[in-house]
């Protein structure tokens, strides 16, 4: 009986930094995984899509410009920076651009052991009484065409 060894390392990071004046923040994330295993499991897989890190699923790593997730290699990262204007009272436009990086453990797979993905996304929110309000227009290279996210409230 051959025993396999499960499991996953994950970090993410996101700052905020606010230059010149009140009304524009530049927002850096980076986020990561690592996955060892030959499972089955969903939660054991590396993934990315939607603006919410965790959303459909456990190892998830948020990718703008796709709304469903899609499996990745079990080394992963998304490099996201957003650009935030506050344009008038409660009133956001933020400009997105997030890359994946993928990184292929066994280079016999494919002639290119590192794929990489880019994604945009423009978005428009207002800070209501129940939370920010907002929606998203977004486009990724994964699928070449738009497509639009709607939210209601804060991310839990």
């Amino acid at each position: 009986k051959k025993e396999t060894l499960m499991g996953d390392i994950g970090f993410s990071c996101k700052g905020y930094l606010t230059p010149w004046h009140e009304s524009f923040t530049i927002i850096p994330q980076l986020y990561g995984r690592l996955c060892f295993n030959e499972s089955l499991y969903v939660p054991l897989w590396n993934t990315i899509g939607s603006e919410i890190e965790g959303r459909h699923c456990e190892g998830q790593l948020p990718f703008v410009g796709i709304k469903h997730i899609r499996k990745v290699g079990d080394l992963s990262t998304v490099l996201r920076c957003d650009l935030r204007f506050n344009v008038w009272r409660k009133h956001y436009f933020t400009a997105i651009y997030n890359m994946f990086l993928g990184f292929d453990d066994d280079a016999r797979k494919s002639d290119t052991p590192i794929t990489s993905y880019s994604g945009l996304g423009l978005k428009y929110s207002y800070d209501s009484y129940i939370g920010p309000i907002g929606l998203t227009a977004q486009w990724s290279d994964i699928n070449r065409r738009f497509s639009l996210y709607f939210s209601i409230g804060y991310d839990f």
